[in-house]
């Protein structure tokens, strides 16, 4: 109705409503011992006493003058939280960052947790209170208000009517490991179904990081990225043939589709599910992008994902990758951030994954948690858009194929195939394009020519563009952690 070819970017229409309060709260009710004025009061010291800027916060924030004066006219309220509403000056590694609107808002939610308790209610009625000021009292106002005077199309209805809710998982194999992961509402069936792709192949002859192990670990993400972008949405709305995608004879099927030596021209085509309309939207290049007007290009306001793998003193063990970036309006005076989610949706009608009301986007974060021989082994997962599923398959095969240990296998190189689609709007696409890290690079880049790949150098390491995976794992009576170098990382324990 207003005219948008593909979902905006920087824009109040790209937000989602927010999920993080209801599930924090859902994991207290049903998992946790402590109460949200115990866990929100780290957050609330951190936010108001503030933190040195480190690298990754560095990077992501270091804008041009012309971005940081954009960023200011643009979106104000996140230039003030976030650069202090200087435009004239950068920030400086080390500087200290504080977040007192936040620390406010989470103040409110404390109080009216304390408050519930204090009239004698339960542990149940301060949780319960938590999440009725955020969905239906003054902070639910706050932000439908926002909305109502920026254009936008969140009402109080949308708020209060939310409510999250626990979904069987998306299950694989690969010999004796078990994938679970998220449904098809994001990209975690990538992971399932190449992984029983490469399963019926010997990749350990063809030895780690060779250009035969590359190409083919390539092409069995290239066939699921085609079938995710063919297939995976909301399920409550779209009939996704989940069981077809993650059995063994439509991995069969599709490792008959891989091309030894011989880069696939373009993302192959989805696999054929009688039933099914395999609907293959227009392909937009990316080199179509880079030659449009400088206005008609994505701007980025930096980066946004994180995850988070945590084992606990019983055992329980999660796995969840928390965004979005501020690339959206912020809630004026509360120091929330709405997921700019939105625009991972589809205009195109025809698309499993176009726009509707109610409905999930199929968004890029998701969550890994393995099995080896029935019993828990890891939980992982990553930032980095499309890469995300690429970077935790790499990951997992140099533990169960080569043998590394967790620290090693996630330190190793990596590469990433950029001929799919593009999650984020305007959904571009590189055919035949691989990226690879300086290492792989020296000794891979020259067969995989000659396979028909455009290669692309990376410094090893690289920020932002390989993932930064995290991990932790039960090795018999020991936990075990990794963290990655390629951002700010950290794995502990006590």
């Amino acid at each position: 109705e207003r005219g948008y070819e593909v979902m905006p970017e920087l824009s109040i229409l790209s937000q989602l409503l927010p999920a993080s309060p209801d599930v924090i709260i859902t994991l207290l009710s049903e998992y946790g011992t402590m109460s949200f004025t115990e866990i929100a009061s780290y957050a609330i010291e951190t936010a108001r006493e503030g933190f040195p800027i480190h690298y990754s916060m560095k990077d992501n924030l270091s804008f041009s003058l012309i971005e940081r004066i954009g960023l200011s006219i643009l979106l104000p309220y996140n230039s003030q939280v976030y650069i202090k509403g200087q435009w004239w000056d950068d920030i400086y590694l080390g500087d200290r960052f504080t977040r007192p609107d936040l620390a406010n808002t989470f103040e409110l939610m404390t109080q009216v947790e304390q408050d519930a308790l204090a009239a004698g209610g339960t542990r149940e009625d301060g949780l319960q209170a938590v999440r009725d000021l955020f969905y239906q009292g003054d902070i639910a106002e706050t932000i439908v208000q926002f909305h109502e005077e920026s254009g936008g199309l969140f009402t109080r209805e949308d708020l209060a009517n939310y409510s999250g809710y626990w979904e069987e998982p998306t299950t694989g194999q690969y010999n004796e490991y078990t994938i679970y992961t998220n449904g098809p509402w994001n990209q975690g069936i990538v992971v399932v179904e190449a992984l029983q792709i490469l399963e019926g192949i010997d990749l350990a002859a063809m030895g780690h990081n060779s250009p035969e192990y590359i190409h083919t670990v390539t092409q069995a993400i290239e066939l699921a990225m085609s079938d995710r972008d063919t297939y995976a949405g909301d399920p409550e709305f779209v009939d996704v043939p989940l069981d077809v995608l993650t059995s063994e004879d439509y991995a069969q099927q599709r490792r008959e589709m891989m091309t030894p030596n011989q880069a696939f021209p373009q993302l192959p085509p989805p696999g054929q599910i009688e039933g099914y309309n395999a609907y293959v939207p227009p392909r937009v290049d990316s080199a179509e992008i880079a030659q449009a007007p400088l206005f008609n290009n994505t701007i980025l306001i930096g980066q946004d994902t994180s995850h988070l793998a945590i084992i606990d003193s019983q055992g329980n063990a999660i796995s969840m990758t928390p965004s979005d970036f501020p690339q959206t309006p912020m809630v004026p005076g509360t120091g929330l951030t709405l997921g700019n989610r939105m625009i991972q949706f589809r205009l195109d009608e025809n698309h499993v994954n176009h726009l509707e009301p109610g409905k999930r986007p199929r968004i890029t974060p998701h969550a890994v948690i393995i099995f080896r021989d029935g019993e828990f082994w890891m939980a992982y997962g990553t930032p980095g858009g499309d890469t995300q599923p690429q970077a935790l398959i790499q990951v997992f095969l140099n533990m169960a194929v080569f043998g590394m240990d967790v620290q090693e296998a996630i330190n190793a190189p990596r590469f990433r195939t950029v001929s799919h689609e593009n999650s984020f709007s305007p959904h571009e696409s590189s055919p035949h394009t691989l990226h690879l890290e300086s290492s792989i690079y020296q000794t891979a880049a020259e067969q995989l020519e000659a396979m028909g790949y455009i290669v692309k150098e990376f410094d090893d390491w690289h920020p932002s563009a390989f993932g930064a995976v995290g991990a932790v794992l039960r090795e018999g009576d020991r936990l075990l952690a990794g963290s990655d170098p390629r951002e700010n990382t950290w794995a502990m324990g006590k």
